[in-house]
């Protein structure tokens, strides 16, 4: 395959701006959902920010999946088998950049001396893309 056609299947899930602005704001709405969470645990309860940053992500992957899901990507059936598979997916890719966010977390808080709320945005952030690519063409498929 030549090169530029590698480029455009990248590119052409990005050509719909009020998807990608969307899937970024709701994207804002869990990543703030988990930073004061995190905060919270972290903060004023004193949970081990690796811990933290488990739970968080338990709270924020709540709140997103049904934000992508309704607004963001416009798929409002519920059918069981349906939703259980969008369901699945965004469980699976989320555990999936979990871990990868946590890996960058110790490493930007153990290695770097990162404050970890400013790492866990920075790792946040890395993730984004990744999980934006395949919930769209693995989760929620068919955009309106």
């Amino acid at each position: 395959m030549e090169k530029d056609q590698k480029k455009n299947m990248v590119f052409k899930h990005f050509s719909d701006k009020g998807l990608v602005i969307r899937y970024i704001i709701a994207g804002s709405i869990g990543a703030f959902v988990n930073l004061v969470s995190m905060y919270i645990l972290t903060g004023v309860l004193q949970i081990w920010y690796v811990s933290s940053a488990t739970l968080a992500f338990i709270v924020s992957l709540l709140v997103t999946f049904f934000i992508q899901k309704m607004w963001t990507f416009g798929d409002t059936l519920f059918q069981t088998k349906h939703a259980m598979r969008q369901a699945f997916f965004y469980t699976l890719s989320s555990v999936s950049f979990l871990v990868l966010n946590i890996v960058i977390l110790y490493v930007l808080v153990e290695f770097f001396h990162l404050w970890y709320l400013f790492a866990q945005f920075i790792s946040l952030g890395s993730v984004a893309l990744g999980s934006f690519l395949f919930n769209k063409t693995v989760t929620f498929p068919t955009v309106k």
